[in-house]
């Protein structure tokens, strides 16, 4: 496998599996909790944090927006229990589709519904960044609001 795929599904791991930690310290009383008006509750938040693999697994291999707006549906999760599972088995999914990438797969341009066009591998790197950037947001709503998360962020 590539040496660089292989780096960037690590960090990936490293995030989602301090995510699913910061998840484990939840209760579900808690997640209604919506510091901000009109943004994210923490239930909303844990929501799509938990879907990206999988959703952007299925960005990269050119899901129509339609195909999208299907999926998020039919998957999304409504219990602590089932946004760790779901977290969990994007990350699965994608480190098994990325493992089986060649190096020219990997640097073939695949094109979102929205039109953004990026190599297989920029993909991953917008994956590791998104997660990273809402894990971020979680922590910070689980200090300010609920109690300090007690995970380590960075190995």
């Amino acid at each position: 496998m590539n040496l660089y795929v292989e780096a960037s599904l690590h960090q990936l791991k490293v995030a989602v599996q301090s995510v699913v930690k910061m998840m484990d310290q939840l209760t579900d009383s808690e997640l209604d909790i919506s510091p901000i008006a009109n943004k994210r509750s923490l239930r909303e938040l844990l929501v799509h944090l938990s879907m990206i693999c999988m959703a952007d697994r299925r960005i990269v291999e050119g899901a129509s927006e339609e195909e999208m707006r299907v999926f998020y549906k039919e998957h999304e999760p409504h219990t602590l229990q089932r946004a760790k599972e779901v977290a969990l088995a994007g990350l699965h999914q994608l480190e098994y589709l990325y493992k089986g990438y060649s190096e020219v797969e990997l640097m073939e341009k695949t094109t979102s519904y929205w039109g953004v066009s990026y190599s297989r591998y920029e993909w991953l790197v917008e994956m590791v960044g998104h997660v990273y950037h809402h894990r971020a947001q979680l922590h910070m709503m689980m200090t300010e609001h609920v109690r300090e998360p007690k995970v380590i962020l960075f190995e």
